[in-house]
């Protein structure tokens, strides 16, 4: 049987000359056209009392009617069948003498007899292309007609099954002109060239900070909503980036997936695991422009800038006193809060900073680290050893405004300050 849907007369003509046999025809019940499975389960939906898939009729015409080609062998829509059957024969003779035979407001209605402008009965969203009007629907069937021969993945559409494959194959088609990195997918390779091209089309309405990828935008946006759509499972915290959401389940897993060659030491983060290789490199990358330091921590560096710049940004809301660095304050605010967290095992002295927690433990232990190569004599804590190195060299880094003396300690220079003072 050779079915075909005409919808333009070139294309009958044409088709015709292939088939020379078949005749045209249109149906007795709706007079409704098909000639693909698509039609035909539309066509038992419309009369089962369904919706039924129409293309919308604000478009001119570009033919009187769609008409259907069969051959001498019939195949009917179910309820259809029989009234088809009936009026085969005065099709027949219509056909021959020339005329069409006549036509119900409700069939011209239900025709397909405008090109283009497909509409989902589901959504309402239109088509101008059947086929992407087909592809649409497995959105609502959740059809997934492709499938992977290697892993089993199934896909809506073919091209996702190609694109998909390539992982398998490990064929990558699209080459950047500017760098020569290879992709898998067009779609990839796009997104790339902004890169190059410092293109961001991607433009928060809120604060108009344009971005290279629409994903970034929609995390970006979530600062003005206040949206948090990630939820820790065990703790209930919020999160509004993906990324963050999955490093922070770590915490409940205890995962350490990166493992450092050198010392076997594992850690939660690969940047984290970065920052610790540099122990074993000696790497430093950061280099302060005032004063030449180089530092193998960014977050560091950051710090240390700070010491040039003079910024203070982390505030302490009850007596107004600034810190450099975020660690400082939480210790500062147990100055007005009373609290000491930390408790030594041995006596129970409480302690309100850590660093004098451990400095204190070795009053304990013995412990003495820090050793003058000089002389051999060790001190507990390292500000003592610091000052009492300077002894051998010589260095009085603290000066008297008033009158130029030179000190190495800073506790000598503020006694000192007490002779002008009085």
């Amino acid at each position: 049987m050779c079915v075909l849907v005409e919808q333009d007369v070139l294309y009958l003509a044409e088709h015709q000359c292939v088939q020379p046999r078949l005749k045209a025809y249109t149906f007795g019940v709706c007079r409704e056209p098909f000639s693909f499975s698509s039609y035909l389960y539309q066509q038992q939906k419309q009369h089962s009392g369904e919706k039924c898939i129409r293309r919308e009729e604000n478009r001119p015409p570009p033919v009187e009617s769609c008409k259907i080609l069969v051959s001498d062998n019939i195949i009917t829509c179910g309820e259809l069948e029989k009234d088809f059957l009936g009026n085969l024969d005065f099709l027949q003779q219509d056909t021959q003498s020339g005329k069409q035979p006549p036509r119900s407001r409700e069939s011209r209605e239900a025709s397909h007899t405008q090109q283009g402008n497909y509409k989902c009965s589901e959504c309402g969203q239109d088509f101008t292309e059947k086929i992407k009007f087909m592809e649409h629907q497995r959105v609502h069937t959740r059809e997934r007609p492709y499938e992977c021969s290697e892993c089993g993945k199934a896909f809506a559409r073919k091209h996702h099954l190609i694109g998909h494959q390539r992982i398998h194959t490990g064929e990558r088609p699209y080459e950047c002109n500017e760098c020569g990195r290879l992709f898998t997918g067009s779609s990839d390779l796009i997104k790339h060239q902004r890169v190059h091209t410092g293109e961001r089309p991607y433009e928060c309405s809120h604060c108009r900070r344009s971005f290279m990828y629409k994903k970034i935008l929609i995390e970006h946006q979530r600062i003005h909503t206040g949206e948090k759509p990630y939820e820790c499972g065990k703790c209930g915290r919020l999160f509004s980036h993906r990324s963050t959401f999955v490093i922070h389940q770590k915490v409940h897993t205890g995962e350490r997936p990166y493992e450092c060659s050198q010392c076997r030491k594992s850690f939660m983060y690969k940047k984290i695991l970065i920052e610790h290789q540099r122990i074993h490199t000696g790497e430093k990358p950061y280099e302060c422009g005032k004063c030449g330091r180089l530092f193998s921590h960014r977050s560091v560096f950051i710090v240390h800038q700070r010491i040039h710049t003079g910024a203070k940004p982390y505030e302490c809301s009850e007596c107004g006193k600034a810190f450099n660095r975020k660690d400082y304050l939480p210790e500062h605010q147990r100055i007005h809060t009373g609290e000491k967290p930390y408790e030594c095992n041995e006596c129970g002295r409480l302690f309100s900073h850590r660093s004098a927690f451990i400095i204190h433990q070795k009053v304990h232990t013995g412990e003495r680290p820090y050793e003058c190569s000089e002389c051999g004599k060790a001190f507990i804590h390292k500000y003592r050893f610091v000052e009492h190195q300077r002894i051998h060299t010589g260095e009085k880094p603290y000066e008297c405004n008033e009158c130029g003396r030179w000190f190495t300690r800073s506790t000598a220079l503020k006694n000192h300050q007490k002779v002008h003072t009085g």
